[in-house]
């Protein structure tokens, strides 16, 4: 739409003159003052329409250009832009670790295989220094196990300082062990990534493999060489791993459990160790030798003759061979026994553990078996078919009594007794118990005690004691 066009500001003097001009031309003085009386009274009259129209056009020049002024379309105001959003941080993504089985106590004990040593996957690793171990006899060595934590990883674990422990191996076995029986009293730390324990471990050259924790049998291990393995409670209740230079969300254990995410030991690489003669000793000492032990054993361990089965102790076989001290054990009964046709008798049996033998073996002591012969034939057996869950030591030279009750009673099925009785006469009876080694350890011929053997099938038969002339009347 066209706009009126602006002409400026009206000068009202120019305007009049301009008027003024053009009504008086330039006449004679007659005519001028009549023409002068007429023009001034016709210029004052448009004068005053001029100055009227002046009037308004300034007035109209003035609301022209207020309009203008008004009209000029205004600059849009734009909106103040909306704050650009803080992103949304992505959360921190969470690293788990694939812990291995752990190494757990058992494995460390006396006669268990030499452990292997604990690698990375339990975010730490474990070394012995110094990387080679001497010891004198019957004294001991300070140690430095060092723990390092892997560099890309946290952890919160217990606090292993005084906590360590240590195997000494030979010949592929844990003949010494030590570790610690109590971690209640432990309190968490939290260790950061790459970080480096070192914890004094003392070493003894007592040989603590004794089942009971008795070492009195073993004052020290004999002078040869070993391999020492330096071990540490490893309890880790929380962890975090970093992957590629971020942090991953620390792991816990899962509803706020009170279970450790990992509890077992870790294991250090075995280093040599040398057990060294007492120095102290005199030299007369040293080169005496001991007087042999009576019934020890040239070794640690030993070798056990074939076992009588369930089937060799039932009616209609022959009488057994009495066993011996070739199983660590023997029974012992008194030389002959008389009973009354119809009656019971009791046989006052003991178990005999050998002087220089210390056994483990499963629990039958509730157990009473016996068979009766007769020209040499079984014609009798009490031998049941049972099992049991239990274990059982017998120390060194313990005795322990299994007295039975013999009867006159024929048992020849699943060893119950039956309403047929042995006719009077001569026979033969003889105690048998259930003999199932599962550890057992041997005095050596200077006095020392062996490594302890163990396995679930070492020995599995029977005890068969000597006959005894038994008498039915």
């Amino acid at each position: 739409m066209n706009r009126p066009t602006n002409p400026g500001p009206v000068d009202l003097d120019v305007v009049l003159r301009s008027v003024a001009d053009e009504v008086v031309p330039q006449t004679d003085d007659a005519t001028s003052a009549g023409l002068v009386r007429d023009g001034v009274r016709h210029v004052r009259r448009r004068r005053a329409v001029l100055v009227g129209a002046a009037a308004v056009l300034a007035v109209a020049a003035a609301g022209v250009g207020a309009n203008a002024l008004l009209a000029e379309d205004p600059r849009p105001v734009l909106p103040a832009p909306a704050p650009t959003p803080e992103p949304t941080p992505s959360p921190a993504p969470t690293y788990r670790a694939a812990f291995p089985s752990p190494v757990t106590t058992d494995a460390l004990r006396c006669g268990a295989p030499a452990p292997t040593a604990t690698g990375t996957d339990v975010l730490a690793t474990a070394s012995v220094d110094p990387a080679a171990v001497t010891v004198a006899s019957s004294d001991l060595v300070e140690v430095t196990g060092r723990v390092s934590v892997d560099p890309a990883a946290r952890v919160s674990v217990l606090d292993p300082a005084g906590l360590t422990g240590y195997v000494v191996v030979q010949d592929g076995l844990v003949v010494s062990s030590l570790t610690p029986t109590n971690l209640d009293g432990a309190t968490p730390v939290d260790l950061a990534e790459g970080d480096v324990l070192d914890l004094a471990t003392s070493v003894d050259s007592f040989a603590s493999c004794d089942p009971d924790g008795d070492t009195e049998h073993s004052p020290s291990l004999p002078p040869g060489d070993y391999e020492l393995a330096v071990v540490v409670p490893w309890v880790v209740s929380s962890y975090a791993l970093e992957r590629d230079g971020a942090w991953g969300e620390p792991v816990t254990a899962a509803d706020g459990s009170s279970e450790p995410l990992f509890d077992g030991w870790l294991v250090t690489p075995s280093v040599p160790f040398t057990v060294s003669a007492d120095p102290d000793a005199g030299p007369s000492a040293s080169s005496q030798t001991p007087d042999p032990v009576p019934g020890a054993f040239p070794g640690p361990t030993t070798t056990f003759p074939a076992a009588p089965s369930y089937e060799d102790l039932q009616c209609g076989m022959p009488a057994p061979a009495p066993t011996g001290d070739e199983l660590l054990a023997r029974l012992e009964t008194p030389g002959t026994l008389s009973v009354a046709g119809g009656t019971e008798v009791t046989l006052a049996a003991r178990l005999a553990g050998l002087p220089t033998a210390r056994t483990e073996t499963v629990d039958f002591r509730w157990l009473r078996a016996y068979v009766v012969a007769r020209d040499g034939v079984i014609v009798s057996s009490t031998v049941p078919a049972t099992d049991s869950e239990a274990y059982a030591v017998l120390e060194p030279g313990a005795t322990e009594p299994l007295d039975h009750v013999v009867t006159t009673a024929v048992a020849c099925e699943w060893g119950l007794p039956s309403d047929a009785s042995l006719p009077p006469g001569e026979y033969t009876v003889q105690v048998v118990h259930p003999w199932m080694i599962t550890r057992y350890a041997l005095q050596q011929v200077d006095g020392s005690w062996g490594a302890e053997t163990a396995g679930g099938s070492l020995y599995k038969g029977w005890l068969v004691s000597a006959p005894v002339r038994l008498t039915i009347t």
